[in-house]
């Protein structure tokens, strides 16, 4: 739960809260969604895909 608040951004209690059953606000939600995909489709986790290169992703001008 640690590594999940210090990469959210939130205190750890707010982390425990949810997992005991209150809702999780929406853009948290929507960050850790976007978190699994990324990891479904890389298999990089948060922090890992730093490593990836910017310019892998630009459209080349040909």
């Amino acid at each position: 739960m640690s590594r999940l608040a210090e990469t959210l951004g939130v205190d750890r209690s707010s982390v425990s809260r949810w997992f005991a059953g209150l809702p999780v606000p929406g853009p948290v939600a929507a960050a850790v969604e976007a978190w699994l995909l990324i990891y479904r489709l890389t298999g990089l986790r948060p922090g890992e895909y730093d490593q990836l290169d910017p310019a892998e992703d630009s459209p080349s001008e040909d």
